[in-house]
């Protein structure tokens, strides 16, 4: 029996372990991660204004692995070794055939280390769950959000959603980006839209300036502008965790792993999801979980392929689109090549969370939620 290690236990690595599971009994497949559930990332923010209770964002994957008939390690990775084809785990050596990376990504505090201890993230469940703790204390003042991407945006919106919801004073959100805008990389229309909505709610943009220092619920910019009893949320970009950077392979931004046109790093390792850079037209493909699904589902092929001595299949990435829902019900996005915008943007966003949820508990549990807090 070939024996397939999967790394991490989100989106990519469980369509991995789907395909190769329902394609051959004769294979011995372990997953390993750190985390004792799955976590549903789409719909974190949702935590944060309590729209949907973070239980039907888990799913076990000792249930999951079980279902599969596949073994289960709830463990931290302590390194890989691609030239003698083993992990190490748990203080032990687990060698393989074939090994699926799909490590995702984590916040990068930029080795900031007092950053790190005094501003609050959104990596998983446990984080939204904090943030949404911390809301309830009522003991800050100011809302900073250092970052204007999809989850900055939509973090402070859920935040502004959490006071307007239980008729409470909004207190101050602001969101600091660096560079010019929100939403940067996205088309002037979907800045205009998020920007116009963001001042509908009193969320202020502060453009073109960074967080200098941060000291017991002080945050400074480099403006000079200081916020007193504040609590800081960090969503200034996102890196691979460090187990990829102890690999000794080539990467490009982000830390990503520089893939092959079948998702390889060598003839028995695939990196996939996240933690994957993948170039579309010259540029790096974002990270999605439409990507990290379908990469999944072709490094499974792929190893299938390879077992058989068959030609491996090229990835090509198939760009759905994307939705930036916000905490007032209005979204914009891209959806097969159309603009999308307000209450029907929301609509399709919630939709393809319902679809892409792991169990029918889980689903039902978010349609009720939904139509709950509507």
């Amino acid at each position: 029996m070939k024996k397939i290690i999967i790394i991490g236990g989100g989106f990519a690595g469980i369509s991995a372990a789907n395909f190769l599971r329902h394609s051959s009994n004769q294979l011995e497949i372990t997953l390993i991660d750190q985390k004792p559930d799955f976590n549903f990332l789409p719909m974190l923010p949702d935590i944060i204004s309590n729209r949907i209770d973070a239980k039907f964002l888990a799913d076990n994957l000792q249930n999951n692995a079980e279902k599969l008939k596949v073994k289960f390690l709830n463990a931290r990775v302590d390194s890989v070794c691609l030239k003698e084809s083993k992990v190490t785990c748990l203080g032990n050596d687990i060698f393989y055939d074939y090994l699926i990376l799909a490590t995702g990504s984590q916040t990068n505090f930029y080795n900031d280390i007092n950053l790190q201890e005094q501003a609050f993230k959104l990596d998983n469940l446990e984080d939204a769950v904090l943030i949404l703790n911390e809301l309830n204390s009522q003991k800050y003042e100011n809302f900073v959000i250092c970052g204007g991407g999809y989850t900055g945006v939509e973090i402070a919106t859920n935040i502004w959603r959490y006071f307007s919801k239980r008729k409470l004073a909004v207190k101050p959100i602001f969101i600091v980006e660096k560079s010019n805008e929100v939403l940067g990389r996205l088309p002037r229309w979907m800045q205009e839209y998020t920007g116009l909505n963001l001042k509908k709610m009193g969320i202020e943009i502060i453009r073109q300036v960074e967080i200098k220092a941060v000291s017991d619920g002080k945050i400074t910019l480099n403006n000079g502008k200081i916020f007193p009893e504040s609590c800081l949320i960090w969503t200034a970009g996102v890196k691979t965790p460090d187990l990829i950077k102890h690999l000794g392979v080539k990467t490009a931004a982000q830390g990503r792993v520089i893939v092959d046109e079948y998702l390889r790093i060598n003839p028995n390792c695939f990196c996939i999801g996240d933690n994957a850079y993948v170039e579309i037209n010259g540029q790096p493909l974002r990270m999605g979980v439409q990507f990290a699904i379908a990469q999944g589902d072709l490094a499974a092929r792929n190893i299938i392929r390879s077992m058989q001595r068959e030609k491996l299949k090229k990835y090509h990435a198939l760009d759905l689109g994307y939705i930036i829902p916000m905490g007032n019900n209005k979204a914009c996005g891209i959806v097969l090549g159309l603009k999308v915008k307000g209450v029907s943007a929301v609509f399709l966003h919630y939709l393809m969370c319902i679809f892409r949820s792991l169990s029918i508990s889980n689903r039902l549990g978010i349609i009720k939620d939904l139509w709950k807090n509507k």
